[in-house]
């Protein structure tokens, strides 16, 4: 049993999320903070009471009267021998009560689900107002066109005066009960919620519960009879390492300091228990808050004898994210369960890969909900993946700085945070792939690139723009660009990022703080890097060209030289072959000392994103 569709209307931020559809396995729920998150989660569990939503459209007025009712609507899936064993379960006949939920557009809903192998499709509501809050259930009309059939003596039979179909078996005095609203009882209780807060579950009594409750609180109960299932244990608890490596096993004991004989706690050992030591193991009441959620979400996962829905909001907030990452990739073996994740980490997203992703933003004081089609989201990976960058490096952002490479992407933040202007609230800077794409006659189809990426749906932020170096591109070949890129590209006026460092005192600086780079007593000086860099200043090997002695100037040679291979080959020649030039860590080192102490050097970096800023609100401020 387990959710198929789903329906919330006139609760808190909600003042209707349409109809979303879930899926068995893993379903993704992503929003920024107070997006409606929580709220989805407490309509998807069942445990809700009335909130009516507020805002503009429900409150026109002052005077306006608000609806009391806040309704959920869940299409629930059972598998044909689910329903027959529950039946067969029973002492008491049942009716069979078929509706056709027009909240749910059920159209569209059935026809999302008619390919899968389904038995029955059962229609769930909760109605919540000041006085009542009760769930009921149907079956779908449109599924009863074939009957049921006899098993093990159980005959039913369809009436059409009533519409029903109604259990034929021995008849108990009274009202006979709706299967469905018991059915809708029962998969309100079994969706599982587990958020990022402590669980008092450390102790409990003894009992005869296999079954875990919704909220766990029996689940030293349950784990204490899980001890007799010798293999389920085991399996339970190898689990639970995967995890948590450093726990080597969980067990159920009597708690000596419970007042009462029935009394037990659940205890964890952190070492391994060959050694016998019980009086080393820790009490899980004193262990970390994510413990208590992996072990009851691990318990549902091993034990339940049908699907279950499982939702997990924030799992990254109570667990670490290598735990996160664990627990996704074992929850991943047992995939007849529903996970729904709530989240605002692409790891977990990218961990889970799940079948559906439903994105949240709250618009005019409404949570609104964009559902992403898988397919594109796989594209979006390999889109992703041909730029060199990952879900993470992207997720969340408002928008992208594309820029030349991981020199420009870790020290443009840097320049920025040096120079005032707008704050890049939200933007991300990366690098892109191989800007030796950005030439020659592929231009076109590398600009469509990223631009696919910056247009790609809910997930991905569009691009602020692109930042190059000039490198030795005619004026021509700039002008191109420009066009090509839609205007939102800019260069750099010197040939590359390096060429904004070369200061002989800010490299002897840079240079004397390496750990060996020459003997002691034997220091780098600004002088020694000034005679190195004026006796090769115009080598060819650096300006691509002989210049002639009557065109040379200082004004060219900085915007010309190959300022990368120039660093190169001088922290190998005055290291004496010690140390080679690694452009972030030294790059970053240069810039911050020139920030220091010649920061107009690197205004121009500052202007040029400041452009683009603009640019992006004016073309924004025009749609």
């Amino acid at each position: 049993m387990y959710l198929s569709a789903f329906r919330l209307t006139n609760y808190k931020s909600f003042a209707d999320s349409g109809v979303l559809h879930f899926q068995p396995g893993f379903n993704v729920i992503v929003g920024q903070n107070n997006a409606g998150k929580t709220a989805l989660v407490e309509g998807l569990s069942q445990h809700f009471t009335s909130h009516p939503h507020r805002s503009e459209a429900t409150l026109p007025r002052i005077t306006t009267e608000l609806d009391p009712k806040s309704v959920s609507f869940a299409l629930v899936e059972l598998a044909e021998h689910e329903l027959e064993e529950y039946l067969l379960d029973q002492v008491q006949p049942y009716v069979f009560r078929v509706a056709a939920p027009n909240e749910m557009n059920p159209s569209q809903v059935v026809l999302s689900v008619v390919n899968r192998e389904i038995a029955f499709l059962l229609y769930v509501w909760r109605m919540t107002d000041e006085t009542t809050s009760a769930v009921r259930g149907s079956f779908f009309a449109e599924e009863f066109g074939a009957r049921p059939s006899a098993q093990n003596g159980q005959q039913f039979t369809y009436s059409n005066e009533t519409n029903d179909f109604v259990h034929s078996g021995p008849s108990n005095s009274g009202t006979k009960p709706l299967l469905g609203d018991r059915l809708a009882e029962r998969f309100a209780r079994g969706v599982f919620t587990f958020r990022a807060e402590r669980m008092n579950v450390g102790r409990g009594q003894y009992g005869p519960d296999i079954t875990l409750a919704s909220d766990a609180s029996n689940l030293p109960t349950v784990l204490g009879n899980l001890q007799s299932n010798r293999e389920r244990y085991r399996r339970y608890n190898a689990a639970v390492s995967t995890v948590f490596p450093e726990i080597k096993q969980v067990g159920v004991v009597h708690n000596t300091q419970g007042g009462s004989p029935s009394s037990i706690e659940i205890r964890v050992w952190t070492i391994d228990p060959v050694s016998e030591r019980e009086d080393l193991s820790i009490p899980l009441t004193e262990s970390g808050t994510g413990i208590s959620q992996v072990l009851a979400i691990l318990y549902v996962v091993l034990t339940a004898a049908y699907p279950q829905t499982i939702i997990i909001d924030e799992p990254q907030s109570f667990l670490h994210p290598g735990a996160a990452r664990k627990l996704i990739e074992v929850l991943k073996q047992y995939p007849t369960h529903q996970y729904i994740l709530t989240t605002h980490s692409a790891g977990v997203i990218v961990a889970a890969e799940p079948r559906t992703i439903h994105v949240l933003r709250k618009v005019s004081g409404k949570s609104e909900v964009a559902t992403v089609d898988i397919d594109q989201a796989d594209t979006l990976r390999m889109l992703l993946s041909e730029v060199g960058a990952r879900l993470s490096d992207v997720f969340g952002a408002d928008n992208i700085l594309w820029v030349e490479g991981s020199t420009e992407e870790a020290c443009i933040p840097l320049i920025l945070r040096k120079f005032e202007g707008p704050p890049l609230y939200g933007t991300q800077i990366l690098s892109v792939a191989r800007t030796g794409d950005f030439t020659g006659r592929h231009v076109p189809l590398v600009f469509e690139l990223y631009e696919r990426l910056s247009t790609a749906g809910v997930l991905l932020p569009p691009a602020l723009g692109f930042m190059f170096d000039r490198e030795q591109r005619s004026e021509k070949e700039l002008s191109d660009l420009q066009r090509r890129g839609k205007r939102r590209v800019t260069f750099t006026t010197r040939r590359m990022y390096e060429n904004y460092l070369l200061h002989p005192t800010g490299i002897a600086a840079v240079a004397m703080a390496i750990s060996g780079f020459r003997d002691e007593g034997d220091p780098l000086t600004a002088v020694e890097v000034a005679a190195w860099i004026a006796e090769r200043k115009w080598d060819s090997k650096y300006l691509g060209r002989r210049v002639p002695a009557n065109e040379r100037s200082d004004q060219l040679w900085i915007r010309e030289t190959d300022g990368a291979r120039l660093l190169k080959d001088l922290f190998a020649d005055l290291s004496h072959g010690r140390v080679l030039f690694d452009k972030i860590r030294h790059g970053v080192a240069l810039t911050k000392w020139t920030l220091e102490y010649l920061p107009d050097e690197l205004r121009e970096f500052a202007q040029a994103v400041h452009r683009l800023q603009g640019d992006e609100a004016a073309t924004a401020g025009s749609r």
